[in-house]
């Protein structure tokens, strides 16, 4: 790690010489004290004398049917981002060191470079990467594992879906992309996304694609359109509207997304998407994400996903921001499940604190208490997140 860091810094100050701006980020997340998640009703066995798990022997995740509501199976994570640009091209990339059980691990995260033409007007990207031009609401998060705060980006419920995260054009996949910006803020973004479009054709074509429109819609509100065709006939089409000017302190945001993502059947999926910020007061502020996804391709059929999130954001000082967050999740909503085996149902319960230390310095930290198997819950799960964040 130490080798790491001193050649990033060298790095960073060589990169200095000829770029405009060089910076050089630094995240470390740890779970201080955790449940474990064994059996198949994932059991909780929180256990003072052995549940102190700190840096060095990493809790198990925490999961219900398979979707994270923690982190990584036995992974304590961190990364390290550097980044170098002009204002016509820039460098970027990611590391994660990682420690586990078998030992320790590097993996290079994302790694990208960008070169602007025409004044501007367009970017040509090219790499590994993930970015977003939806608004998330998670300006108050902090770099808190997303599970705790948001847990399901915009799009499909359904984390197999081509369209689950379906603003994230590229789903950090090889790619190359073109963007092209003209007056008024309208947009236009096309992408080349590695991927195993037709492998069944005989042509064996490696590339899928994605596509983006963006454009005002008078005074505060902006309306998104993403398409996605990464594998033949399958592929996802989402529509979403932003408005900030309905009612003073209010940001809400709306959409809509369709996925085939199962080829061999005409079962579909479909989703609703919410989200919102409102400020109760000059520092209070509640937010707000809300997803409904009908799920056409389970083998029970039709199924429909629902989760809701609300959280209060508290400035408690000028350093301080205090995140009062729930969850609730269900994974068919129609069928209550009368069996504490079933474990379909979660609520979670997740009060962090962040504090600014000083310029580029912040830690975050709390708790978070997961219920699971409703409509009967069986198993109750505890951990405490740690994250410092370094930024220079």
């Amino acid at each position: 790690m130490k080798k790491i860091i001193t050649a990033l810094t060298v790095t960073a100050l060589a990169f200095s010489a000829a770029f405009a701006d060089v910076a050089l980020e630094f995240t470390q997340n740890a779970y201080i004290l955790s449940d474990k998640a064994v059996g198949a009703n994932n059991t909780g066995t929180l256990d003072l004398f052995t549940g102190y798990k700190g840096y060095d022997t990493p809790q198990s995740g925490q999961t219900i049917t398979g979707k994270s509501s923690v982190g990584k199976d036995g992974v304590t994570e961190g990364n390290l981002k550097f980044t170098a640009k002009t204002k016509v091209a820039g460098v970027e990339f990611t590391v994660k060191p990682t420690l586990n059980n078998s030992g320790n691990t590097i993996v290079w995260s994302t790694y990208y470079g960008w070169a602007k033409f025409f004044e501007g007007a367009m970017e040509l990207r090219a790499g590994r990467w993930e970015s977003r031009t939806v608004n998330r609401y998670t300006s108050y998060q902090g770099k808190i594992p997303g599970t705790f705060y948001e847990r399901y980006k915009p799009g499909i419920g359904v984390n197999k879906a081509i369209g689950a995260d379906i603003n994230n054009l590229t789903l950090k996949a090889k790619a190359a992309q073109l963007k092209y910006s003209m007056d008024g803020g309208v947009w236009v973004t096309g992408a080349l996304i590695k991927s195993a479009y037709d492998a069944a054709s005989g042509i064996n074509s490696q590339s899928g694609w994605a596509a983006e429109f963006g454009t005002p819609i008078g005074e505060g509100s902006k309306l998104i359109i993403d398409f996605k065709n990464l594998k033949q006939d399958q592929y996802s089409l989402a529509a979403f509207f932003e408005n900030t000017t309905l009612k003073e302190g209010l940001d809400f945001q709306a959409g809509f997304i369709f996925d085939r993502t199962d080829a061999t059947t005409n079962n579909m999926m479909w989703a609703g998407d919410f989200r919102a910020s409102y400020e109760l007061a000059d520092n209070v502020t509640l937010i707000t994400m809300n997803n409904l996804t009908y799920d056409g391709t389970t083998s029970v059929g039709g199924v429909y996903r629902l989760w809701d999130m609300a959280s209060l954001a508290i400035m408690a000082s000028d350093a301080a921001i205090l995140n009062l967050t729930v969850h609730w999740e269900h994974d068919d909503l129609l069928n209550a499940y009368d069996n504490e085996d079933n474990a379909i149902g979660q609520i979670d319960f997740s009060p962090m604190i962040k504090y600014q230390v000083g310029k580029g310095v912040d830690i975050t930290g709390g708790v978070h208490i997961a219920v699971l198997g409703w409509s009967k819950p069986n198993t109750t799960l505890f951990s405490i997140p740690f994250v410092l964040h370094v930024s220079m």
